[in-house]
């Protein structure tokens, strides 16, 4: 959801893809304006129909013992698990994960080909586990895209609804002296070796 707010001389406004959809006094357009972005969707199951080839029965957030997400911190080890049904699916199919940020800018995305595993294309029941390095999330909003697709066939089916808005708590993002920039935080390798004295 893209929503931004523009002052006007005493009130704002509140719009979304274009349309107004608050104005009024500051306080009350920016309650809404928090509100809009800080909604967590940390679970989503199928309502509607299947498709044909393969799709998603159920998307849901874990961290590194499998329990289910209350809420999500910057130190949470953050696991995307995706329960999906394959029927009939074209055998280039692929599988894929992308994060964004709450307005929808795409940062970092993940295939199976990462881990060295085929995604799944023989008819069966499946489950997917995608683990995001631990700590790597830093105190803002974020979204997922999940979506089985085919270089030669397209979208195969696609998951845009998970949404979270991730805590401050002690980790990796304020591990050093006034935090650290950036929409993801990422442990690195570092290595420092004196070459002299002077």
């Amino acid at each position: 959801m893209k929503c931004w707010q523009s002052e006007t001389q005493v009130s704002k406004r509140l719009l979304h893809d274009g349309k107004i959809v608050a104005h009024g006094p500051a306080a009350k357009v920016t309650q809404l304006y928090l509100q809009s972005g800080a909604a967590n969707l940390l679970a989503w199951e199928r309502s509607g129909p299947p498709g044909d080839a393969a799709y998603f029965q159920k998307i849901y957030l874990t961290d590194q013992t499998s329990d289910l997400l209350e809420c999500i911190t910057t130190a949470s080890s953050l696991r995307v698990n995706m329960d999906l049904v394959v029927r009939d699916a074209p055998s280039d199919m692929q599988l894929s994960v992308t994060l964004s940020d709450g307005y929808d800018m795409w940062i970092v995305s993940s295939s199976t080909q990462d881990a060295g595993l085929s995604p799944p294309t023989q008819p069966g029941r499946y489950r997917a586990v995608l683990h995001f390095p631990a700590e790597l999330l830093v105190a803002r909003t974020y979204g997922l895209r999940v979506v089985m697709w085919s270089p030669n066939h397209g979208t195969v089916d696609r998951v845009d609804d998970l949404r979270f808005l991730v805590q401050e708590t002690a980790s990796l993002v304020n591990s050093t002296p006034q935090g650290r920039a950036g929409v993801i935080a990422m442990r690195c390798d570092w290595e420092i070796d004196k070459l002299s004295a002077k």
